[in-house]
C-alpha cells in the first residue's frame, strides 16, 4: 500500500480547508496575505484606472506563490501584448510574494487615448512595512517581448520609455 508523507497529506488538508481570497474595498480591511497566498487588492489607482476605461479586455489574474519557478505570466503578457499592438483597452494582473515574502500587485494596463497606447503598470509594495512607496504608477510609450531572467523558455513584456504618471493620466 502507498503512503503518502504526513507533510503532503497536512499541506493537502491544509489546501482543502483555506477559505478562497475575498476583497472589500476598504484598506483597513485587506486580507492576510502569505508567501504562499500572496493576495492582496486594487489599490485606490487601479480602481481609478478601471472607473476610467471602457470595457477593457481581461487578460486575466496570476496568483504566484513563493519560490514558484513557473511561466504563469506569459499568458497575461500575450493578451496585454495583443491588445497594446491593436490599441485596445485591456488589464490583467499578477500578483506573487516578494523575497521576504510579503505581496505584491502589479496591474497592468493598455491605455488608448486618441489613436495613441500607453501601457501602464501599478504596482502595489504596500504590504511590505519596510517599503517607502507603496504603490507606483508607470506609463510607458513601448513594450517589446523579452527572456525572462530567471526562467527559462519564458517570455515576458518589457516596457521602454517609461515615466511615472501624473494622477488622472497623461
Amino acid at each position: 500500500m502507498n503512503r503518502l508523507p504526513l507533510v503532503l497529506v497536512l499541506a493537502l488538508l491544509a489546501c482543502a480547508c483555506s477559505p478562497k481570497p475575498s476583497f472589500s474595498h476598504g484598506a483597513n480591511e485587506r486580507q492576510e496575505a502569505t508567501a504562499n497566498n500572496p493576495v492582496s487588492p486594487p489599490s485606490k489607482n487601479v480602481e481609478r484606472i478601471l472607473e476610467s476605461l471602457s470595457a477593457p479586455r481581461q487578460c486575466g489574474e496570476i496568483v504566484q506563490p513563493l519560490n514558484n519557478a513557473e511561466c504563469d505570466v506569459q499568458r497575461i503578457y500575450t493578451c496585454l501584448m495583443d491588445a497594446f499592438r491593436a490599441c485596445d483597452a485591456a488589464h490583467g494582473v499578477h500578483m506573487y510574494a516578494g523575497p521576504e515574502g510579503d505581496a505584491v500587485r502589479v496591474d497592468y494596463f493598455v491605455i488608448p487615448t486618441n489613436g495613441i497606447c500607453e501601457y501602464v503598470y501599478v504596482e502595489d509594495k504596500s504590504a511590505d512595512p519596510l517599503n517607502k512607496e507603496d504603490v507606483t504608477e508607470v506609463a510607458c510609450k513601448r513594450v517589446k517581448w523579452t527572456m525572462h531572467q530567471t526562467l527559462h523558455g519564458c517570455e515576458v513584456v518589457e516596457p521602454s520609455e517609461c515615466a511615472p504618471r501624473k494622477i488622472g493620466g497623461g
